[in-house]
């Protein structure tokens, strides 16, 4: 598993651009189409979502390999951090189901903790998303090992 996740994380560049981490990804294999197609679903590429990505990677990474769990990443701290999320157009749609969430985990009191909550919905999406993205290609991997180990024992045979 960890092979697995250090490849894609191998995928990612980090760059400073004006104090600010910039994350890409190498445009070729399945990590770039993976994002592309279910972190990104037809948006803009953003940098939230690549940072994200690359947290709950990097986060799978030190993770017992015997008993994986989806990472768990916590909203920012920081009115500014959280005021910069909140102005993305993607963010709207999570500041509105933070708002309705209100009725089954209480109101926010404070514009703060309804970003944070909103902030959370996103990364609770995103993390799982990667969280069954390496599964599935661990599995793929394994599935294709077990092919050429089964292709090795005929000719050995």
């Amino acid at each position: 598993m960890s092979n697995i996740v250090n490849y894609f994380l191998s995928e990612f560049s980090v760059h400073n651009k004006g104090g600010d981490e910039v994350y890409a990804v190498n445009r070729e294999g399945n990590l770039y189409e993976f994002i592309r197609d279910e972190i990104h679903d037809g948006h803009l590429p953003d940098d939230f979502r690549f940072k994200t990505v690359y947290r709950a990677l990097e986060d799978l990474s030190l993770q017992d390999e015997t008993a994986l769990n989806v990472p768990q990443i916590e909203p920012d701290i920081y009115y500014s951090d959280l005021n910069k999320w909140a102005t993305r157009s993607i963010s709207h749609d999570y500041l509105n189901e933070a708002i309705e969430s209100q009725q089954h985990f209480g109101i926010a009191n404070s514009y703060f903790d309804l970003v944070a909550r909103a902030q959370q919905i996103e990364l609770d999406e995103i993390t799982i998303k990667v969280y069954q993205f390496v599964l599935d290609e661990l599995q793929k991997y394994q599935a294709q090992q077990a092919v050429e180990d089964d292709s090795e024992n005929e000719w050995e045979a």
